[in-house]
């Protein structure tokens, strides 16, 4: 993992790509009603869902970025279909639709999401919001160039401690997973369930989040919120090896020779902790899951612990 990183110039020209390609799945997204639109699911008892509007916006991405970079690789929510033999070192990484539930449903908290990855390590991304939500519009960054909504710089939390009164995100099962004593000894505000994943990192990236805990996201949830958050000043931390890292790329050197870079980023799939620089620091220090809940969720989500 010691391979220089692109220059700034190249990482830009990729958001800027994004931006636009996002744009364009906007269009594609607006043919479709939220809560008009017939689901179809993936998994077993009704879960997972999906509907048209991610399988045209999938198949839209797909086709430009393979016409405009077609050495680079694909991996998509909806397709396992590897596009090339993964000799590039860009990924680009797609969610048509973050929050298809709440889509299908006609609740206004959905995202669109691509990120880009060199040798693993996200370096640009853009991510839209719908033009329901009150925040709605296409979020962006890359490497080493800020982060923005529209043409306006977003911050993360300047706050150097969790606040009683600010906003975290965390997943359903949260009170379940974590231990009750470091929530309560640190604190993490106001608690708040969205269904997208996606949709939460951008909040984060703005401020508006103080935190967020995200356990069970995959790469297309996660890819291009991880850059827009790092950009925005804030953090992201990992839970690896049976304690809360700095995340700092979605390839292991030592898992290479076991599995191709496609099935490595494919499958990764740890919990995440990201919010403000300070605040993620500080509860990274400090929360850990209850005794007996580790375990079981490190064996759902296929990680060693």
């Amino acid at each position: 993992m010691n391979e220089q990183l692109p220059e700034k110039s190249i990482t830009k020209s990729l958001e800027i790509e994004a931006t636009r390609l996002i744009r364009g799945a906007e269009q594609v997204l607006y043919q479709y009603m939220p809560g008009k639109i017939s689901v179809s699911y993936k998994g077993k008892q009704n879960s997972d869902p999906v509907t048209e509007a991610d399988i045209r916006i999938e198949d839209y991405l797909r086709k430009e970025i393979s016409q405009e970079y077609p050495q680079h690789l694909i991996i998509a929510e909806e397709s396992s279909q590897q596009n090339t033999n993964g000799d590039s070192p860009f990924t680009w990484v797609i969610d048509p639709l973050d929050g298809t539930a709440n889509f299908a449903s006609g609740i206004p908290v959905y995202a669109i999401s691509i990120g880009i990855l060199y040798q693993g390590i996200p370096i640009a991304g853009a991510l839209l919001l719908p033009s329901t939500a009150s925040n709605h519009g296409v979020y962006h960054a890359s490497l080493g160039g800020g982060a923005f909504w529209e043409d306006q710089p977003i911050t993360a939390s300047l706050s150097t401690v969790p606040i009683s009164s600010g906003i975290s995100g965390v997943p359903a099962n949260f009170e379940r997973l974590f231990s009750r004593k470091a929530l309560s000894d640190q604190g993490i505000g106001e608690v708040r369930v969205l269904g997208s994943i996606a949709y939460e990192m951008t909040l984060v990236a703005q401020g508006a989040f103080q935190s967020s805990f995200l356990n069970g996201g995959r790469i297309w949830d996660v890819a291009a919120g991880i850059i827009l958050i790092r950009e925005a000043g804030g953090g992201v931390w990992e839970f690896s090896q049976g304690s809360w890292r700095e995340f700092s790329s979605f390839i292991d050197a030592k898992i290479l020779s076991d599995k191709s870079r496609y099935e490595t980023l494919r499958t990764r799939n740890r919990p995440l902790l990201t919010g403000g620089s300070a605040i993620a620091e500080a509860l990274a220090s400090k929360i850990t899951f209850r005794r007996g809940k580790l375990s079981s969720l490190l064996r759902k989500l296929r990680i060693m612990p």
